[in-house]
């Protein structure tokens, strides 16, 4: 991250660069998940194959199947798990939004009461929540996340991505150990 500082006439302000585009940082549990399963369980597959006498084109075979199987299962899995996950944020966002609609000043109490038992002041839990609750979208996305303590949907979750990587990271990581039986 590129830091710098940047002078408004009275205050200066610290500007720091994130840039995130193109990179797999969004699916980095989905990465590990598909890596550790894959590589875990092919050598597991092959060294049960192998230890019991059968001959490298049966652990092969047997190996390569599994890699598929249960690559195209994890993928398929952490394809529905953030289906569902995305679904139900956006349930619960929805209702959120229509608890700010309809009872806005009981959902106001809510967040000061929440800020308070995090350490805040009446005080200075009133005005933050005061504030923040003249923007609707913000509010809701607070009350996700201290309230539900869930994150709010974004755009740019998708679950076919979490679900293609978690099948790719599985594939490259779980062929490791079968490597060695093509020689």
């Amino acid at each position: 991250a590129v830091v710098s500082t940047q002078s408004t006439g009275e205050h200066e302000r610290a500007e720091e660069e994130h840039t995130h585009e193109g990179c797999l940082v969004s699916h980095i549990q989905s990465l590990v998940f598909g890596g550790v399963d894959g590589i875990i369980t092919s050598f597991a597959v092959v060294a049960a194959i192998a230890g019991a006498g059968y001959s490298s084109f049966y652990i092969l075979a047997i190996g390569l199947a599994n890699l598929v199987a249960d690559g195209l299962s994890m993928g398929l899995g952490d394809y529905l798990s953030s289906d569902s996950e995305i679904k139900f944020a956006k349930l619960e966002l929805s209702r959120e939004e229509w608890e700010y609609d309809n009872y806005r000043a009981g959902e106001e109490r809510e967040m000061v009461e929440i800020f308070k038992g995090r350490g805040m002041s009446q005080e200075d839990a009133e005005l933050v929540i005061g504030l923040t609750a003249k923007y609707k979208d913000v509010f809701c996305n607070e009350m996700m996340v201290h309230e539900l303590g869930l994150q709010p949907p974004s755009d740019e979750d998708s679950p076919v991505k979490n679900g293609l990587m978690t099948f790719l990271a599985f594939i490259v990581c779980g062929i490791v150990p079968i490597t060695v039986y093509f020689f």
